[in-house]
């Protein structure tokens, strides 16, 4: 009986989320994760270009949004994408609907017959992971690392104890519907920039006070704890 009106909610708190937010955010952040990287594409002379979305969602509407926008600019270019996450096997087959866009279980991307990718996607990810999980986090980068030619991270950044609830309750809203569990701590600057360094990677760009929400949102919308890091 819990577990049914648990369920229940998360249903119905994806609904509000989808009616309220739409897709402005993953139309924001297509747009600028987009405009930052076609200096990459311009010099790459190879015709395929692929994309690693590591921890894609159970909704990957931006990669979506990426491809497409790139598809359309370079029609000499062949965009494909690689998302991973902890699909079941019926959701993988209920998202595999599109030739150019592949998704597999999280565990699979050791045996990826891509052995390096042109860009690693990780949008709002490694927060879930549980920022004090250090050595976890600075494996993982290491790995991506190896895995891609530029990493660009998503995610959040806090600046004190308010700051902290909002990106909690934004969270829940955003997540809790999924089943994604709900992280207490988020980055700040500096501890961002010492996971990076230690997992060697250099800070090629780094964008912050990212505007995703709609005004009506207000103070919960606040663009400064939004950030984009570009990595190699």
């Amino acid at each position: 009986m819990f577990l049914g009106r648990v369920n229940i909610f998360r249903s119905a708190l994806s609904r509000f989320r989808k009616k309220m937010i739409g897709e402005f955010r993953e139309d924001v952040l297509s747009e600028i994760i987009c405009k930052n990287i076609v200096k990459y594409i311009n010099k790459n002379k190879s015709k395929n270009i692929n994309f690693l979305d590591y921890g894609a969602g159970y909704s990957p509407i931006l990669i979506r949004k990426i491809i497409k926008k790139l598809s359309n600019q370079y029609k000499n270019k062949i965009f494909k994408a690689y998302c991973y996450d902890f699909y079941d096997t019926n959701k993988i087959k209920q998202l595999n609907s599109n030739k150019k866009i592949i998704f597999k279980h999280i565990d699979e991307l050791k045996r990826s017959k891509v052995k390096v990718f042109d860009y690693c996607l990780v949008v709002d990810v490694i927060h879930h992971m549980n920022i004090d999980n250090k050595k976890k986090i600075i494996n993982l980068l290491k790995f991506l690392k190896k895995k891609s030619k530029l990493i660009v991270i998503k995610d959040h950044l806090q600046y004190g104890f308010f700051s902290n609830l909002i990106l909690i309750f934004m969270d829940i809203l955003g997540n809790y519907g999924d089943g994604t569990p709900i992280p207490v701590k988020y980055f700040n600057e500096t501890i961002f920039n010492d996971f990076t360094q230690k997992a060697k990677l250099k800070n090629i760009k780094m964008i912050k006070s990212i505007n995703l929400y709609k005004p009506y949102w207000l103070i919960v919308g606040n663009p400064k704890h939004q950030f984009i890091s570009l990595l190699k």
